[in-house]
């Protein structure tokens, strides 16, 4: 790394938007060269690989493509973005140029980058934006270097992990550990969860499945994502991602357990989630507001193999009798009491 890594000057404004992106305001906290607003931002969003805003700053300007023989404009291009819980770039745009092609250099810049690993408030992803200024690549002195290829263990953690959620599927060293082979496979994802589950749900001769969640789903920012690699060959894993929707608000996996849902013999994986909403409630003879934890479960199901000889899933129907049973054993409890049949519509005469 040269020496200008080390004495990179700019400055970043840090907003953080609520969950229905109301700006909250503060004055600004000041760490040297470098400004965060509000302060009280209790995790700032990292780049995988690189860290927090100032890493931030250095990534984008190594990302930058500039023509060896285009003269280089003097100064820095202020460059604004948000973070989204998910960890996503978005409402990227320019404060400050200093030329049509710095400015774009700069946005491709950033449209490289990897996705985060989004700013925490109270232990749940929050919205951030960052202001950055950004400064041009300075000429090399010495002679032109030729790129080669990163070895594996040399690439930034979110190529590895797009790379696993495209194919599908993970290959396992020997003797690799539960916790290292999903680190290795998932680096993102898994260094967003505390917990990871072994548990024999289908019956397979290649080892457990292994289960983990992460807040802020793929199609939903206010949801969760629920992994699942499951062997199905020796030392592969079919790799799977399967969405736990927002109720409204953050929503989050409470429990996860296995058991006969819909009476066929075989066990169906059960993803029980909570989230906290903002309900009408009457206090004294007056109604208010508060919040209260509503409760969902999701089931899925297995259903045999695609050609290629890799486990498949199905996500069952919604049951709205298990809504706001707030623990496993309530659900298991209702899922043991025969369904009631439905009583036929009336008819109007």
């Amino acid at each position: 790394m040269s020496g200008r890594a080390f004495l990179l000057r700019g400055f970043l404004l840090l907003g953080l938007l609520g969950g229905y992106g109301v700006a909250h305001v503060a004055s600004a906290q000041k760490f040297g060269p470098t400004e965060v607003n509000p302060p009280n931002v209790q995790q700032l969003p990292k780049l995988p690989g690189w860290g927090g805003p100032e890493a931030t700053k250095l990534a984008i300007e190594e990302a930058i493509e500039w023509p060896q023989a285009e003269p280089r404009p003097a100064g820095r291009v202020v460059v604004r973005f948000t973070i989204e819980p998910t960890g996503a770039i978005d409402s990227l745009r320019i404060v400050r140029g200093l030329s049509a092609a710095a400015d774009a250099a700069v946005l491709a810049a950033v449209r490289r980058l990897p996705v985060f690993v989004p700013g925490r408030q109270g232990g749940r992803p929050v919205r951030v934006a960052y202001t950055l200024g950004v400064a041009l690549p300075t000429p090399p002195a010495g002679p032109t270097l030729v790129w080669e290829p990163e070895a594996p263990h040399q690439q930034q953690p979110a190529v590895i992990e797009e790379r696993t959620r495209q194919q599908g599927e993970a290959q396992r060293l020997p003797c690799e550990a539960d916790s290292a082979f999903v680190r290795r496979v998932l680096p993102v994802s898994f260094a967003q969860s505390n917990d990871l589950l072994a548990y024999s749900w289908r019956p397979s001769a290649f080892g457990k499945q292994l289960f983990f969640s992460v807040p802020g789903g793929d199609r939903d920012a206010y949801g969760s994502a629920l992994f699942v690699l499951d062997p199905y060959q020796p030392d592969t894993y079919r790799v799977l991602v399967l969405p736990i929707d927002s109720q409204g608000d953050l929503t989050y996996l409470s429990a996860l357990f296995f058991t006969d849902a819909n009476h066929d013999g075989r066990k169906d994986l059960l993803a029980l989630s909570s989230c906290s909403l903002r309900d009408p409630v009457k206090i004294n003879g007056h109604w208010t507001y508060g919040r209260r934890t509503h409760y969902r479960t999701d089931i899925w199901q297995y259903r045999d193999v695609d050609p290629a000889g890799r486990p498949q899933y199905q996500q069952a129907p919604e049951r709205p009798d298990l809504n706001e049973l707030a623990t496993a054993a309530e659900v298991r409890q209702a899922l043991a009491r025969p369904a009631r049949p439905k009583a036929a519509p009336k008819v109007r005469r």
